[in-house]
């Protein structure tokens, strides 16, 4: 839990001697969104002039 606080995809708040976990739904719509870019397909993907087995 503390490398995801740490690297902001949750934010904490304490309550007594209670952690209260949310998440940073800023920061993961900006991962789901790169992985989603490298996920697609288009013309100038480069993998397509990469040959099967040279990666």
């Amino acid at each position: 839990m503390k490398s995801l606080v740490d690297n902001e995809l949750v934010t904490t708040r304490k309550d007594g001697n209670k952690h209260w976990y949310q998440l940073n739904h800023a920061i993961l719509d900006d991962i789901i969104q790169n992985l989603n870019i490298i996920n697609t397909s288009n013309q100038r993907c480069v993998c397509k002039n990469v040959k099967s087995g040279d990666c």
